[in-house]
C-alpha cells in the first residue's frame, strides 16, 4: 500500500509515494519515464490519497497520457466536466487502485484534519501561481511540503481504520474489483443493488400507509402538511406534541423539552434500523433496481452475520445505511425521490402515533428522527402499547434504560445510561470524552476547544466544577482551537506584538494570558480596492498561533476555557438566555 500525493506548478510537477510497510518516500519531480516505469510496478497496489478524486487521480492520468497537468489543473479548478477533460487532451486512464479519505468525511481539508489530529499544520511557502521554473530551493520546500502531506494521510488511516475495513469488506464480498474502493458508498450501493436510472414524475405525491393511525384531531393536522396535496419542502409545520414543541419538515421530526433536566429513570425507545426497515417493509426501496427484493436479501444477511461474521455484517451495514441517502442523491443510479420522501414522512407519522398511544402514562422528553425519550409513568402500560404498536407496524423497538438526562435544546443534551455510558450530543458537548477513553484520539471529526465540553459533561454527570476540570486538565491538544478561513477572503494575520504576522488559512491557537499577543482577522478585496479586515469569530482575545506544536501547557490561559464552559452550562440552565432557540419563533 502507499499514500501519495501530486503538487503542479506552471513549469513543474512532482509526486511523493509513501510506502505504508516500509516508510519509504519515493519522490519523482518532472520525470515521466520514472512515473511510468513506478506504475508499471506497482499499478495493482492500493494507493491512499486525500480529495485524489477529485485532483491527484486526474494529474496521474495527465501525465502518463502526455498533457500538460498545468491545464488540467486549470480546467478542474474550474470544474469542467471530466469526460471534457479527458476528451480535450486525449488523456488514458492510468491511474492504480485508489481510496480517497476525503470521501464520506463531511468535506473537512485536510489542513483541518492535521491540526484535530495534533500535527503541525504547514501550508506551502511557495506560489502555486510562479510563472517561471522553480528554483533548486523552492523544489526542496515543495517537497517538504508534499512530504508533510502525505504523512498525514497516512495518519489518516489509522484513524479511518472501520471504515476502510468495511469498504475493502464490501469489494471483497461481492467480488468487486479494487478500482471500485475509489467509489462513494452511495455509489457502490447502486452498483451492488444493479440499480439504472430512471426518471419518474411523482416526486411530490405522498401515499399515506394503513398503518398510521392518529386520532388525536390536533395530531392528525400533521397529515395536511403531506397527504392530498403536492408536497413542498419549503414548508415545516410547528406543533405541540405530548406537550413538547415540535418541528416536522422534509428531514425529520425534531423535538425537546428546553433547559431541561432530570436524574432517575428514563427509557430512550428506538427504532431498530429504522429507514432500511421501513424501506424493505413498506416498499420503500428504489424503484430503479433490477429486484428490489435484493435490499431485503441484504438486510437479512446482515442480520444473520451480525452473530457469526461482524466483518461481513459491518460491509452490509453500509450498503444498507447509504440506500436511502442514495435515493434522494440526483447523480446516484438509486435516485428515486418519491421513495426517499415516503421514508422520511411515514417514519416522522409513525413515531407520532407511537407518542399518541403511550403519551397517557409517560412524560415525553424529546423526539428525534428514529426514536423518543420518555420518563415512564406506566410501565407495564407502555410496554403493552409498543407491544401492539411493532405488530401494526411492523416495526421493531428497542429499550434502553437511562437515569439520567440534561437537555439545553433539541441540538444538545447530555444524557447517561443505566450502564454507565455517556451519550453527548450538539456543539455544546459532542466531543466529550473521558480520560482514558478508547476512542481518543480515533474521533477527528472536531477537537477544537474539547476541554469545554469535556467540562461542561463532567460538571452535569459528576458534579466536578469547571475549575477543577480545567486546572487538573494536562492534555494540551483538548485546549487547541482550530480555525479556519474561508477561500473568499485573500489572507489571514495575526495581531502581534511586533506588527500583524500573516499566518495559514487553517491555523491552531491556544488562549493565552501574555498581552503581546492579540487575535486573527481575515482580509478580503472590496470592489473598490479598498482592503476589508473582518475578525475570526469565537477567538480569544489574546491567541499564541501554534501551527508548529511547540506550545507548552503552562502558558495556557486557563481562565478562558472555564469562563466559556460556565456560559454553556449556564445556557443549559437558563431558560431566559438571550440566545436561546425558541421552536416556536420564526
Amino acid at each position: 500500500m502507499f499514500v501519495f500525493d501530486f503538487e503542479v506548478f506552471m513549469y513543474d510537477w512532482l509526486v511523493v509515494f509513501k510506502d505504508v510497510q516500509t516508510k519509504e518516500y519515493i519522490t519523482i519531480i518532472n520525470d515521466v519515464d520514472a512515473l511510468q516505469k513506478f506504475h508499471d510496478k506497482n499499478k495493482n497496489k492500493i494507493f491512499f490519497g486525500y480529495n485524489s478524486k477529485n485532483f491527484d487521480n486526474i494529474i496521474y492520468d495527465a501525465i502518463l497520457s502526455g498533457a500538460d497537468p498545468y491545464a488540467v489543473m486549470l480546467m478542474l479548478f474550474k470544474e469542467t466536466p471530466l469526460p471534457t477533460i479527458y476528451k480535450t487532451f486525449k488523456m488514458k486512464y492510468y491511474r492504480p487502485n485508489t481510496f480517497d479519505l476525503m470521501q464520506d468525511i463531511l468535506g473537512m481539508s485536510l489542513k483541518e484534519a492535521e491540526g484535530y489530529m495534533g500535527m503541525s499544520v504547514e501550508e506551502s511557502t511557495v506560489d502555486f501561481n510562479i510563472e517561471r521554473k522553480l528554483t533548486e530551493q523552492e523544489i526542496k520546500d515543495v517537497l517538504k511540503y508534499c512530504i508533510h502531506d502525505v504523512d498525514a494521510t497516512e495518519k489518516l488511516i489509522t484513524y479511518r481504520q472501520g471504515y476502510i475495513r468495511s469498504k475493502m469488506n464490501v469489494c471483497k464480498l461481492f467480488n468487486l474489483p479494487l478500482t471500485c474502493l475509489d467509489k462513494t458508498n452511495a455509489s457502490l450501493s447502486a452498483l451492488i443493488l444493479e440499480a439504472k436510472k430512471t426518471d419518474y414524475d411523482d416526486e411530490l405525491i405522498y401515499d399515506l400507509p394503513d398503518e398510521v393511525i392518529l386520532n388525536n384531531p390536533e395530531y392528525r393536522k400533521i397529515l395536511n402538511l403531506y397527504v392530498g396535496r403536492e408536497l413542498n419542502y419549503k414548508e415545516k409545520l410547528k406543533i405541540n406534541i405530548a406537550g413538547v414543541p415540535h418541528i416536522l419538515a422534509y428531514g425529520g421530526i425534531h423535538g425537546a423539552i428546553e433547559n431541561f433536566e432530570y436524574q432517575g429513570e428514563l427509557w430512550q425507545i428506538d427504532a431498530a434500523s429504522y429507514y432500511p426497515t421501513l424501506m424493505i417493509q413498506y416498499n420503500y426501496v428504489s424503484r430503479n433496481l433490477k429486484d428490489i427484493s435484493k435490499y431485503a436479501e441484504l438486510y437479512h444477511t446482515r442480520i444473520a452475520a451480525k452473530k457469526t461474521d461482524k466483518a461481513k455484517a459491518e460491509a452490509l451495514k453500509l450498503l444498507l445505511n447509504t440506500a436511502y441517502g442514495a435515493m434522494k442523491s440526483k447523480f446516484n443510479d438509486m435516485y428515486d425521490p418519491k421513495m426517499a420522501n415516503s421514508v422520511c414522512i411515514t417514519g416522522q407519522l409513525l413515531l407520532v402515533d407511537l407518542i399518541e398511544k403511550i403519551e397517557p402514562y409517560c412524560k415525553l422528553v424529546q423526539s428525534n428522527t428514529d426514536g423518543i425519550v420518555v420518563i415512564p409513568y406506566d410501565k407495564e402500560k407502555i410496554k403493552e402499547i409498543i407491544e401492539q404498536w411493532q405488530k401494526r407496524t411492523r416495526i421493531t423497538l428497542e429499550v434502553d434504560i437511562c437515569t439520567g438526562i440534561w437537555q439545553k435544546d433539541v441540538n444538545n443534551y447530555i444524557m447517561k445510561y443505566e450502564n454507565g455510558k455517556i451519550k453527548t450530543k450538539g456543539a455544546y458537548v459532542t466531543q466529550y470524552l473521558p480520560v482514558g477513553d478508547i476512542g481518543r484520539g480515533t474521533n477527528i471529526l472536531r477537537n477544537s476547544g474539547r476541554i469545554i465540553d469535556i467540562a461542561v459533561v463532567n460538571y452535569f454527570i459528576y458534579g466536578t466544577s469547571p475549575e477543577e476540570t480545567i486546572m487538573n486538565h494536562d492534555i494540551l491538544s483538548d485546549f487547541q482551537i482550530i480555525t479556519k478561513t474561508g477561500s473568499s477572503y485573500t489572507g489571514t494575520y495575526w495581531r502581534h506584538k511586533e506588527g500583524d504576522i500573516k499566518v495559514n488559512k487553517v491555523n491552531r491557537v491556544y488562549a493565552t494570558k501574555h498581552q503581546g499577543y492579540g487575535n486573527l482577522y481575515k482580509t478580503k478585496i472590496n470592489p473598490d480596492g479598498t482592503i476589508r479586515k473582518d475578525s475570526i469569530a469565537n477567538l480569544p482575545e489574546h491567541c499564541y498561533v501554534d501551527n508548529e506544536g511547540i506550545m507548552k501547557l503552562e502558558y495556557v490561559d486557563r481562565d478562558y476555557y472555564i469562563k466559556l464552559a460556565k456560559k454553556r452550562i449556564s445556557d443549559f440552565k437558563d431558560k431566559n438566555m438571550k440566545q436561546k432557540r425558541n421552536l416556536f419563533d420564526s
